[in-house]
């Protein structure tokens, strides 16, 4: 397994930041996930996947805070 690259997070923390985008632009967000569920094929129903990515971006943000994670 190779390394994460750390320097790509500190350098683009603040576009990576899942809950900066959230307070920036919401519809950005909604979009952005959306998109990713589509390219590993969700295509359900997505509202609950957006709720539930919604609340770890902003209260478990130690875990799920950059859309990297998400």
């Amino acid at each position: 397994m190779t390394n994460p690259e750390y320097g790509w997070f500190v350098e683009h923390a603040d576009t990576d930041s899942a809950f900066l985008l959230i307070l920036r632009d919401y519809t950005a967000f909604v979009d952005r996930v959306r998109k990713r569920a589509h390219e590993v094929g969700h295509n359900g129903d997505l509202t609950e996947l957006v709720n539930h990515c919604t609340y770890r971006a902003i209260y478990e943000q130690d875990r799920f805070g950059s859309m990297t994670s998400i």
